[in-house]
């Protein structure tokens, strides 16, 4: 099944998906915050595509949630997805229809593969986005700067 989550302003990607003969498309316009992580995490690849347009060169909160609920992902080499993602390792980055093909493939007929890099791209979430995890990291710099104020 090839789900895809927010496709309420979508309908027209929706249409071309279903267009695809035997692939069966379940199209979600919407989840709830309290379900997003429990409908994700039932994905054995999550994609991200994207176009190089500035809106999308900031952080895209569905690569985080798709990180952070355990499933490998493939994303556009565009923005912040290529300062997260470790290509190969924690994710794969692809440009070209080529590149899409050989990583799906890659992920789909692999399943050790695909584990070991959902780890790890769980593994980053952790560090590098969790406001818990990260607390100590902010409070350092704060107090860095706080002191550096007070002596100028």
């Amino acid at each position: 099944v090839f789900r895809i989550v927010g496709t309420r302003r979508a309908k027209d990607a929706v249409a071309r998906f279903r267009a695809i003969p035997g692939l069966e498309v379940d199209a979600i316009d919407w989840l709830e915050p309290e379900r997003v992580r429990d409908v994700i995490s039932t994905f054995d690849i999550a994609v991200v595509p994207l176009t190089d347009i500035e809106w999308n060169r900031k952080l895209v909160t569905k690569l985080v949630e798709y990180l952070g609920a355990g499933v490998p992902v493939i994303a556009s080499p565009v923005g912040d997805n290529t300062i997260l993602l470790e290509d190969a390792e924690s994710g794969f980055l692809a440009s070209s229809p080529a590149e899409w093909t050989i990583r799906l493939s890659a992920l789909m007929h692999d399943p050790s593969f695909r584990d070991a890099m959902a780890r790890k791209g769980l593994r980053v979430v952790r560090e590098r986005c969790l406001l818990a995890d990260n607390v100590a990291r902010l409070a350092g710099i704060l107090n860095t700067l706080s002191v550096r104020s007070a002596s100028a």
